[in-house]
C-alpha cells in the first residue's frame, strides 16, 4: 500500500503533504523535522503512481481547501497512525 498523507504542524499552522509506504515511519521523520507535527489525514492507494497523482492534486489546491478537507474528515485534528 502507498499513502498520500497530510500532516499538521500546529506551531506554524501549516499542512504538509506527501507520499509514503509506511505512515508510522513517516510520522517519526516528520516529528524530527517539525516537533509536534502529526499526521491528520491520509488516503490509501495500490500503486505509487496513484498516490503521487493524488499528492499532486492536493498540492495544487489552495491552502483553505486542504484545511477544509482535513477538518471535514478529522475536525479535532487527532493524530492518525
Amino acid at each position: 500500500m502507498f499513502y498520500t498523507h497530510i500532516a499538521y504542524y500546529p506551531k506554524k499552522n501549516k499542512f504538509i503533504i506527501g507520499v509514503t509506504l509506511d505512515i508510522k515511519r513517516r510520522k517519526k521523520i516528520l516529528c524530527k523535522q517539525f516537533p509536534d507535527c502529526k499526521i491528520v489525514y491520509y488516503e490509501e492507494f495500490e500503486t505509487s503512481k496513484e498516490a503521487t497523482e493524488r499528492e499532486n492534486e492536493l498540492l495544487d489546491l489552495p491552502k483553505q481547501l486542504i484545511k477544509e478537507l482535513v477538518l471535514e474528515n478529522n475536525p479535532e485534528l487527532i493524530e492518525l497512525d
